[in-house]
């Protein structure tokens, strides 16, 4: 296999210094990068986080742009980052 990618995207690596609450979205199909990669990325976080399968979902699968559980944790983390008061 050939790599095609070169650049290299820490966001696991630069993660573990963000104490925000933190959401990610993955589909469980995606074809680009890989679900363990996601959950690894989501295991990383330095504070809360919320973990999104989108089952059956490819990479560049309509669900994860604007589909029902991508919205749903989309409005669930700006509940959780909302002021309270």
């Amino acid at each position: 296999m050939i790599a095609l990618l070169w650049d290299r995207y820490p966001v696991a690596e630069r993660l573990t210094r963000v104490s925000v609450p933190t959401t990610v979205v993955f589909g469980s199909a995606d074809e680009l990068i890989p679900p363990g990669q996601s959950r690894a990325v989501a295991a990383a976080a330095g504070g809360p986080v919320q973990l999104v399968e989108v089952p059956g979902a490819g990479h560049n699968d309509r669900a994860l742009l604007d589909g029902c559980d991508l919205v749903r944790a989309a409005r669930d983390l700006a509940d959780r980052t909302r002021p309270t008061g």
